[in-house]
């Protein structure tokens, strides 16, 4: 009860938002109070539309009047970060900030690229990572690099994309390769390593009955999460075959929940009450653990798991006791997060990569041919408008004022009603 009413008090603060600061918005869970457009195409509500170059499926940020996204070569060896004027979409500034030697292939894994995972702002600095390749804190309005960081390693066999967060004066950082599983806090100021935690995964026990795949079965793709539980702050973390619980504020680990698959993408959620987790690839379950636990809490806080149609990558949505998620292949299906029981399912059509967002009633649900489909949140499934771009999304959506920011495979748009 405790959980439920710190959550509702967090859920009453929720506000138009002016500025996107993290992938997930405001409150890291894809939920607005903005009141976004409905309708768009290429000829409709498009206030404006810029070609990007190279290769990326970061989702940018947005702070005062500026964009800022990342993008790679296909190759991995030249990383760049490009700087946009929210109002015209001009390209303010192009910048090749990192360049690199012996870069690992993306090992047939189609969708990801090297700039993949999505940059962060605290409203001054943003903050860029593109995994072992480098990391940096950048100045928005000059483009100027304030520091970086290119000794933050791993082998990612399939390429780099967790996304940074920040906590604090902390920028967390999350990697999981097949060589070494780690997370670790700079100092955002600084750049400075504060902590570095390993994962205490076995990996040897855990791969006991299952088929095992050099290489992937240590890898991870997450993006954590910082809720409170009783006053205290944890790092929700999923890697490999586990989810954890660190202290962000010095790395330490509280609790780990085990589970025999790897690679997830989709970001936790919580709801107050309850975490859920997508564990990845091999077939992905949907885990709704009970936060409040010490150690392994395998076998006594795992309320219930969901085993159909979980998403490995497109981030979920908790809404008013519904959860409701979009699997890799366009199934959507709601749940009732207090027992896991399926209250609809149905399919949306196309693969889904890009997370979930959620205004004003309407659940937003991208797709990678081009089709933005908007659906009712509640226990009855209805599609109540559908749309088109030219190409894909990969991306996940962002949010500014009442407009959109979609980022395709080839362009950025700005939408408005």
């Amino acid at each position: 009860m405790k959980l439920l009413i710190l959550f509702l008090a967090l859920a009453s603060t929720l506000h138009a938002q002016g500025e996107w600061l993290d992938f997930r918005g405001p409150d890291h869970n894809g939920k607005v109070a903005n009141v976004l457009p409905k309708v768009w195409n290429e000829e409709q509500n498009v206030a404006w539309k810029t070609k990007l170059h190279d290769h990326g499926i970061s989702t940018p940020v947005i702070l005062d009047d500026r964009v800022v996204l990342t993008a790679a070569s296909e190759d991995g060896s030249k990383s760049y970060f490009l700087i946009l004027d929210l109002k015209t979409g001009a390209v303010l500034h192009d910048i090749e900030i990192f360049t690199s030697e012996d870069v690992e292939p993306l090992g047939g894994f189609g969708i990801n690229t090297y700039a993949t995972p999505s940059p962060v702002s605290d409203g001054k600095y943003v903050y860029l990572h593109y995994g072992t390749y480098g990391t940096a804190c950048i100045d928005p309005e000059t483009a100027e690099v304030v520091w970086l960081r290119r000794d933050i390693n791993c082998l990612h066999f399939r390429g780099p994309a967790s996304s940074p967060i920040l906590y604090k004066d902390l920028l967390i950082l999350t990697m999981d390769g097949i060589d070494h599983q780690y997370v670790t806090a700079l100092n955002k100021d600084t750049g400075k390593t504060i902590w570095k935690t390993g994962r205490t995964t076995d990996f040897n026990d855990l791969l006991d009955g299952f088929p095992k795949k050099e290489g992937d079965e240590r890898k991870g793709f997450n993006t954590p999460l910082v809720i409170k539980v009783d006053g205290k702050d944890q790092l929700i973390s999923v890697g490999a075959k586990s989810c954890f619980s660190y202290d962000p504020n010095t790395g330490v680990e509280i609790w780990h929940v085990e589970f025999p698959t790897h690679s997830a993408a989709a970001r936790p959620f919580f709801d107050g009450e309850k975490i859920y987790v997508s564990t990845g690839y091999g077939k992905a379950d949907l885990l709704a653990i009970r936060p409040d636990g010490e150690g392994d809490v395998t076998e006594t806080h795992v309320a219930w798991i969901y085993k159909k149609n979980v998403p490995r990558r497109a981030s979920f949505l908790a809404i008013d006791d519904r959860l409701y998620m979009v699997d890799d292949g366009g199934v959507a299906t709601c749940l009732n997060t207090e027992n896991g029981e399926m209250i609809w399912r149905e399919g949306l059509g196309g693969n889904h990569s890009s997370s979930l967002l959620y205004s004003n009633g309407l659940i937003y649900a991208f797709n990678e041919f081009g089709e933005g489909r908007l659906f009712k949140a509640g226990d009855t499934f209805e599609v109540v408008q559908e749309n088109k771009l030219d190409v894909g999304m990969l991306s996940s959506p962002a949010v500014v004022d009442d407009s959109l920011i979609l980022r395709t495979r080839e362009y950025l748009y700005r939408i408005d009603g």
